[in-house]
């Protein structure tokens, strides 16, 4: 029965019976699943569980389903493929925007090659729906992964700067922007992140887009804190395993890192 609120219970012991081997092929199927609207298991409720994940678990968790190599998930293919293909144009707002959401979770990957696809994919779907690039910000605003944040921006980025946007439209994206990444006591630690929030705002500002802030607020020097602790070479060069050895113990890096 697939009708009421049944995914806020999908996970209790009385609807799914937890197997060790078939959690992965589980969230293999919320991934097939997470672009259906109306469906009790889109990615809206996959979403749900992914938030709730400290960065290293959600990492360690979608580096054995999400990104083995774009080739190694039809599913992802087939979602990157349609945003590619013209069909996207027939596609309803809600399911479009769920794609969006799943692509975007996959950027969390580490696999260059699927990044870049991902963000052509992602800036093409976003000139589909101009609205979308409001909630896909919205969306992933409280998400701490910055591979993430690193390629929503630079897709918004790039389809802003493909697209004949209205500066009414432009001025409500930047808003959201300064929000999510400026407006805070630290700008966004990370380089590529602030590169792309910046570029967004300053391209619209001069286009003749009004802002409720000042253009200088999302220049740098930005308000980084430095590290507290830096390590010496010394300690550096005691984390210098060879890996290709199978004698070495894999998680003796990690304990250190």
């Amino acid at each position: 029965d697939l009708t009421g609120d049944w995914s806020s219970d999908v996970c209790s012991s009385d609807l799914i019976l937890p197997r060790k081997y078939y959690f992965n092929k589980f969230i293999e199927m919320l991934i097939m699943l997470s672009p259906i609207e109306g469906h009790p298991l889109n990615i809206l409720f996959f979403q749900q569980y992914l938030k709730k994940l400290e960065m290293h678990k959600r990492d360690h968790l979608l580096s054995n389903i999400f990104y083995r190599g774009q080739a190694d998930n039809r599913t992802l293919n087939n979602l990157i493929s349609f945003c590619f293909s013209r069909a996207i144009k027939k596609t309803s707002k809600e399911s479009l925007k769920y794609i969006i959401f799943m692509v975007s979770w996959s950027m969390c990957s580490s696999n260059l090659k699927y990044r870049k696809l991902a963000m052509k994919a992602l800036t093409i779907a976003l000139e589909s729906q101009v609205e979308l690039s409001e909630d896909l910000i919205l969306n992933f605003k409280t998400v701490d992964d910055p591979y993430i944040k690193e390629g929503i921006y630079c897709s918004i980025y790039g389809f802003i700067l493909r697209s004949n946007l209205k500066n009414k439209d432009l001025e409500k994206i930047c808003q959201l922007v300064y929000d999510d990444i400026f407006m805070c006591d630290e700008v966004y630690p990370n380089i590529l992140v602030r590169d792309y929030a910046r570029g967004i705002i300053e391209y619209s500002y001069r286009m003749g887009c009004k802002m409720t802030f000042d253009i200088k607020d999302v220049q740098p020097p930005y308000r980084s804190k430095w590290y507290e602790n830096i390590p010496s070479n010394e300690e550096i060069h005691n984390l210098n395993y060879d890996y290709r050895d199978d004698k070495v113990e894999r998680e003796i890096g990690r304990a250190h890192v």
